[in-house]
């Protein structure tokens, strides 16, 4: 028994070893919007705004990273519309690790996409402020193909998603991926998101989980498709990444980054405006928005209407728990809540754990009955 004992505590050290070789020194975060008007850009920092120019062109956005002693909190959307506008927005958290060790170590990222859509659709702006308010589908006979002409000449609509993971400036995991409205009208699915090849050469029916084609919005055609509505949406997904090692005594910075972005050229059909819309959560409503920093953006759910209409554009902060490293020495950067199941060596060693305390327990009742 004590022999079983000593085997048993010289495993749950080897599974401690590796993480006693890494040390997350600092975690900071950024967030920042830009947003351009024909020639005019307007940098913000962290935070939710509105910018416009009072006529054809206004842009929505939401940027923000909050880092407390235990959870991360961190946000990028913008929603917009206008004859000539763009907007990008950008998270970013950085965490310096250390290895304290004297050899080199080589350790994976364990992390997820965040949940995210992105899209364009026609919006109704009889209202005058919708872009302001958030911009519900239009009801109208007003399709995409009504723009061809209104765009002069540039793309219609843009709207985009990116994830990175820097390296000490270095990127060593990018997925992303875009979706275009040429000056005709038609679609092209730039970065070939939703039917082709991600930057990082998977699939991306088969890299994220629960990717959906958002085309059931509105007035749908002969083929079941929608004249106003294409986007697209997906759950939070895992992801490890394999990090450049790290020498004995040095330090390096790990930055995980989401930019979003969306881009309008088209002017509007009388009060019908093409929306692009980008950002964390589940914007749309496929399954029901919730809560949001953004509150210039009106949440839509499914379930509590009986059309199948955009109401409007909601985006949802994703919430990580602080990094730090697991017993096999891998850096943990994942959400809170449900789903945040231990890796197979943390089981192991609260299961060692817990056998120990009930060693412990007996060996100190043993002279109490003799």
């Amino acid at each position: 028994m004590f022999r079983l004992a000593l085997a048993a505590t010289a495993c749950a050290l080897a599974l401690g070893t590796a993480a006693q070789a890494q040390v997350v020194d600092s975690v900071t975060g950024s967030a920042s919007s830009s947003t351009r008007i024909d020639t005019t850009t307007t940098k913000s920092g962290a935070g939710t705004g509105t910018v416009t120019d009072g006529a054809t062109n206004t842009s929505n956005y939401t940027s923000n990273v909050a880092i407390g002693t235990t959870v991360i909190s961190f946000e990028s959307g913008n929603s917009l519309s206008g004859s000539s506008i763009s907007s990008t927005s950008t998270s970013r958290i950085d965490m310096t690790i250390g290895n304290t060790s004297d050899v080199r170590i080589a350790p994976t990222l364990l992390s997820q996409i965040t949940a995210a859509g992105m899209g364009v659709y026609v919006g109704d702006n009889s209202s005058g402020t919708c872009f302001t308010t958030g911009c519900a589908q239009t009801r109208d006979a007003t399709t995409f193909q009504s723009f061809a002409s209104a765009s002069n000449g540039f793309p219609l609509a843009r709207t985009s998603v990116d994830f990175q993971v820097l390296q000490d400036n270095q990127t060593v995991y990018e997925t992303r991926g875009s979706l275009e409205f040429d000056a005709n009208g038609s679609v092209f699915i730039a970065n070939n998101t939703g039917n082709g090849d991600f930057v990082d050469g998977a699939n991306a029916l088969n890299t994220l989980n629960g990717f959906v084609t958002l085309n059931k919005f509105g007035t749908l055609n002969s083929d079941g498709i929608s004249t106003s509505a294409l986007g697209f949406a997906w759950d939070a997904t895992n992801i490890g990444v394999t990090l450049n090692s790290i020498l004995g005594g040095a330090t390096s910075t790990v930055s995980y980054i989401v930019t979003v972005s969306s881009i309008s050229n088209a002017n509007c059909i009388g009060t019908d405006c093409l929306v692009a819309y980008s950002g964390f959560g589940d914007p749309i409503g496929r399954g029901g928005g919730t809560s949001s920093f953004a509150s210039v953006f009106r949440g839509f759910n499914l379930a509590s209407t009986t059309t199948n209409f955009i109401n409007g554009v909601n985006f949802t902060p994703s919430t990580f728990v602080v990094p730090g490293f697991d017993a096999n020495g891998d850096l943990v950067l994942n959400p809170t809540g449900p789903g945040g199941i231990p890796e197979p060596a943390t089981w192991m060693s609260m299961i060692l754990g817990f056998g120990f305390i009930g060693a412990a327990l007996r060996r100190r009742r043993l002279p109490a009955y003799t």
